[in-house]
């Protein structure tokens, strides 16, 4: 475990996500976060516009030789949710804590490997379902934790991206399944997927899918979330209809990130302008050093988002 040292900090993949996270880590260097290596198959392109200060190296697998890195403390991962288990079991037997991309992987016994390995180790390994990181997301979850919820909605999507290694109901779908659960702390007692049909595509472009699921938990309580990349422009907005009455709406696109419903009365709520991103490597950081962070954010409550996810998608195969 570090304590008043810099933390020293590797990501691996340098694709667009992972020059995010690079820029970020970056950023928060007068936070005792060193940005110490980076692994990535494009070397020379990375070349171009990383700080000589930061070592690059070609495979993960030499990422976690400390005779090439030195001692890591921990790990930001952009790589793709198939090469994720390996590279996550293999860090945590070395006892790097990690920032995973979500989803934590796209079968639930994969999933469960590295939350039961993290549990095992005792180890940190947090997921990125980045709006758990996001705090107008973090100040209506605590809301709805504290005066109960009725019903949920919400929508994240667009026109693409279109990927052919796997569907677009994993890209877009952890995201609000992660926030379900998180804001009904519960597990769902049944839920059905359904497959809309999406907007019309424009001439020569893919029509991509939607897709609806429902969920049903206890005391009458109801969620909808729609996903998928068949939309006609970006969406991500969260609403919850609290046990009180009023109408809580996260919208991640609005010029007020969050407000708040109330006897036809709307009002924005002020919260931190604080990158979720950034959030999420400070975690890390706590995690770390010895730090408790929100169960949500880790790996076990990351099984159960696939588990759901993998489940419900047996339900109606792409």
């Amino acid at each position: 475990m570090i304590h008043n040292e810099p933390l020293r900090l590797g990501v691996i993949g340098a694709g667009r996500w992972g020059r995010n996270l690079i820029r970020t880590a970056l950023a928060l260097a007068d936070e005792g976060i060193a940005l110490t290596a980076v692994a990535t198959s494009r070397v020379a392109e990375a070349e171009a516009w990383l700080p000589s200060s930061v070592r690059l190296l070609p495979s993960w697998q030499e990422m976690l030789d400390p005779a090439r890195t030195g001692t890591l403390h921990a790990l930001a991962l952009a790589v793709p949710p198939q090469a994720q288990t390996e590279i996550a079991l293999a860090a945590l037997r070395q006892g790097i804590a990690l920032l995973l991309e979500k989803p934590l992987a796209l079968d639930p016994a994969a999933a469960r490997q590295v939350a039961e390995l993290s549990a095992q180790t005792g180890v940190p390994a947090l997921v990125d379902h980045i709006f758990l990181f996001h705090p107008a997301f973090l100040r209506l979850l605590e809301e709805a934790r504290r005066v109960g919820v009725r019903s949920i909605r919400s929508a994240g999507g667009n026109r693409g991206p279109f990927r052919p290694e796997f569907s677009p109901w994993w890209d877009w779908a952890p995201h609000d399944a992660a926030m379900i659960l998180s804001v009904m702390n519960d597990a769902p007692l049944a839920f059905t997927r359904h497959r809309p049909p999406p907007a019309p595509a424009p001439p020569g472009e893919p029509s991509g899918e939607v897709f609806r699921l429902d969920l049903a938990f206890s005391d009458q309580r109801t969620a909808t979330m729609t996903v998928g990349n068949g939309m006609t422009e970006k969406n991500r907005w969260f609403e919850a209809t609290l046990s009180d009455g009023s109408l809580w709406r996260f919208d991640d696109r609005a010029p007020h990130r969050l407000t708040r419903r109330w006897k036809n009365v709307e009002e924005p709520i002020p919260t931190a302008e604080t990158p979720p991103l950034a959030e999420a490597l400070r975690a890390l950081a706590r995690a770390a050093r010895g730090q408790a962070v929100p169960l949500e954010q880790g790996a076990a409550f990351a099984a159960r988002v696939v588990e759901l996810l993998a489940t419900a998608e047996a339900q109606t195969p792409d």
